[in-house]
């Protein structure tokens, strides 16, 4: 099998930087085109509590977010470039993390992703997001790092 094009979802966690060790080498050895996806979600409370929050706030933690999310991307991409790949590009986007991972991989038409396990929380080996992405893409090998 080939992989030409990888789906790499990242969070920026210690997992996840375990996982683009392994996109970096198998992109090399396939020379796959390769998309980074950090996706960003406003935290919980702030999402319920969206009316109880001065406007300018809101949009300050929005922003905070997002700069976070494309230092995530643009760090990934350097990693990846510096190992000598080039046919890379990302994907900074807001909403569901399992949701959206699932509709990038099926819209670029990816024949592999590289996730890590779990993302910043301890607990069960395998996290929700990387279970979800299993059972939700169906015919696109999922490679989990721990």
């Amino acid at each position: 099998m080939k992989y030409k094009h990888i789906l790499y979802p990242s969070d920026g966690s210690s997992h996840s930087l375990k996982a683009l060790e392994h996109v970096k080498i198998i992109a090399k050895e396939f020379s796959s085109q390769i998309t980074i996806l950090v996706v960003y979600q406003q935290p919980f409370s702030i999402v319920n509590n969206y009316n109880a929050l001065p406007m300018n706030l809101w949009e300050q933690y929005k922003q905070e977010n997002k700069v976070s999310a494309e230092k995530i991307a643009k760090e990934a991409l350097s990693i990846l470039v510096t190992f000598g790949i080039s046919n890379v590009d990302f994907k900074v986007v807001e909403g569901n993390q399992k949701l959206l991972i699932c509709e990038y991989a099926n819209k670029l038409g990816v024949d592999l992703i590289i996730m890590g396990s779990r993302g910043h929380t301890s607990g069960n080996y395998i996290g929700s997001t990387s279970t979800y992405v299993i059972n939700n893409t169906p015919g696109i090998p999922v490679l989990v790092v721990g």
